[in-house]
């Protein structure tokens, strides 16, 4: 058995946001701004409320005024570097994530609070006796899988692995001190769900049964959605009035856990952008620009901090620069960007979620 089993902000808020995604994709279409990382630059400003683009990624200038959501854009400050040699140096200055089989590693820019890069052990140790639970689509399936492969120590083994595409409800209980598999929930002290919900409504409905659990809501939540829109025949209403009512329950739930005196991470994903003719289902022959718009949705869905509690886990801005051989089939991010969102989670976690 599992052990599951034992937002929109204002209407005026999100107009103004949606309004300024449109804006952005004029100004990129005309030339006015780039196309990569300057466009998510203008949104994420919106979204965290900063005034200049300095401070868009500006981590916390003392180390006592970190909390997760100070340094959550900060960690977006870098880039991926080639490896000249197929070996990963661990204790590089800056070096958050390494994949030597796909020979690139991840550098910050600067240094962000307390973040560093955790090596398995130090992973395994960071989300011993944590309950970190996926909810949603194929995105958020990929990094439980990729995440059970890295606390196993086999991820950069099995780094060219082509994933299964379960659409079910899957579940690992580890050995924090080996890596192991356990028996079951009570003999491991590692916990990974993945809860298989495309749809925002199933969506909803897990977080309140998770909630009603005797253990109450996981340690780290994190949720992916929107993907399935397209293919559900839903329009961009549609997904945005369901986000709306995913905001009031995130909002609500977590107000709950932390009055208890619980503070869930929760962590919101962005689908990467798609590389045609690389696809490996028809069905997701959409028409172009849907994903930009479903992550702009996201963005705009008021879910995110300061409106609501979530932190983004921002696969698109990750994949931006290196989609030539960061995407593992057109749709999904590969190991190595995986990788880099466990040390992203990892990081944060270990964070306080508020000042003392």
């Amino acid at each position: 058995m599992t052990e599951f089993r034992e937002l929109k902000s204002s209407s005026g808020r999100l107009g103004l946001l949606l309004s300024l995604a449109f804006v952005t994709s004029v100004l990129v279409l005309t030339g006015r701004i780039g196309a990569g990382r300057e466009a998510a630059d203008v949104l994420k400003r919106a979204m965290y409320g900063f005034d200049s683009e300095q401070q868009v990624y500006a981590a916390p200038a003392e180390s006592d005024q970190c909390t997760r959501a100070s340094a959550a854009a900060a960690l977006y400050e870098g880039g991926w570097q080639e490896l000249t040699v197929p070996k990963c140096h661990e204790s590089a200055p800056l070096m958050a994530s390494c994949t030597a089989r796909l020979g690139h590693q991840w550098l910050w820019s600067q240094q962000v609070c307390s973040a560093r890069h955790h090596n398995v052990t130090e992973l395994r140790a960071a989300l011993q006796r944590k309950r970190v639970h996926f909810l949603g689509d194929s995105h958020g399936r990929n990094c439980y899988t990729w995440l059970k492969l890295h606390l196993e120590g086999k991820l950069d083994a099995e780094a060219e692995t082509v994933l299964p595409h379960t659409h079910a409800d899957i579940y690992w209980h580890g050995v924090a001190s080996t890596g192991e598999t356990a028996a079951d929930y009570s003999k491991g002290d590692l916990h990974l769900t993945m809860h298989w919900l495309p749809e925002v409504s199933e969506l909803m409905a897990r977080i309140k049964e998770l909630e009603a659990h005797p253990l109450g809501l996981p340690d780290v939540m994190v949720i992916s959605t929107s993907s399935w829109n397209y293919v559900l025949k839903k329009t961009l209403q549609d997904l945005q009035d369901e986000l709306e009512q995913l905001r009031k329950l995130v909002i609500a739930a977590d107000a709950r856990a932390r009055k208890s005196g619980r503070h869930v991470l929760w962590m919101l994903v962005t689908a990467p952008q798609r590389v045609r003719g690389r696809s490996w289902s028809s069905t997701w022959h959409a028409p172009v620009g849907i994903v930009p718009l479903y992550n702009k949705a996201l963005l705009a869905s008021g879910m995110l901090h300061p409106q609501g509690p979530m932190l983004l886990l921002d696969l698109d801005t990750l994949t931006k620069s290196c989609l030539q051989w960061c995407s593992a089939d057109g749709l999904h991010a590969n190991s190595a960007v995986y990788a880099l969102s466990h040390q992203m989670i990892v990081n944060l976690l270990e964070l306080p979620a508020q000042h003392p």
